[in-house]
């Protein structure tokens, strides 16, 4: 039931994307060593699971270079790093950066820089994005790089695990009253047995 809820089906989350349909025309067409690509990361109300960043992966001759992840707090310190390499990019060109526990009380700074020989595997913009700004080597540009966030929805979290919580005290409760009983063991298991088979029928998609 968890696996359902939060990881294959992602229904648990909130979702905020700045995709556009055509990923012709980037404002960058090559990358050299060395550049710098900035943006605010937006943490939100609700807490920051994971980040899509979607690369172009297509007519790449160079592949050997890597892309030095960062996020930044406003005190300048690093809280997460990692690296991007050409083959951790999906078959749909994305990388998805698992988030540590960042505070909503701060604001960040998503870091990305290439370090590798002149190539054409660099993010993707969305330069339609008019309220939104991003910088490259400090230079500002209008728009965003294209990415898909996926935030835990604070009230569906909370409801979810306290009707789990329920339940499962429930069926505790009435496990330990059914096993007290004098019945026979045939009795007691359709006494457990049938109220968990619903529950399974109900909570699991079939």
């Amino acid at each position: 039931m968890f696996s359902y809820k939060f990881e294959l089906l992602e229904s648990g989350y909130a979702k905020y994307n700045t995709l556009k349909q055509e990923n012709t025309g980037n404002i960058i067409e090559e990358v050299n060593d060395g550049d710098v690509f900035t943006q605010r990361l937006d943490v939100s109300e609700n807490r920051l699971k994971y980040i899509d960043i979607y690369f172009n992966t297509s007519d790449v001759t160079s592949t050997d270079g890597i892309y030095i992840l960062k996020i930044i707090d406003e005190d300048g310190n690093v809280v997460q790093s990692q690296d991007i390499a050409y083959v951790q990019t999906s078959l749909n060109s994305k990388y998805r950066l698992k988030v540590d526990d960042l505070s909503m009380f701060k604001d960040y700074t998503l870091n990305l820089q290439y370090n590798g020989e002149k190539s054409e595997f660099y993010p993707l913009i969305n330069e339609e994005i008019e309220d939104r700004i991003f910088f490259v080597n400090g230079k500002e540009y209008s728009g965003a790089l294209q990415t898909e966030s996926f935030y835990i929805n604070l009230s569906e979290y909370i409801l979810f695990y306290s009707g789990l919580a329920i339940i499962i005290i429930v069926l505790s409760a009435i496990g330990y009253f059914v096993l007290k009983r004098k019945e026979t063991i045939e009795k007691k298991f359709l006494y457990l047995a049938i109220p968990i088979f619903i529950l399974y029928m109900v909570l699991i998609p079939l």
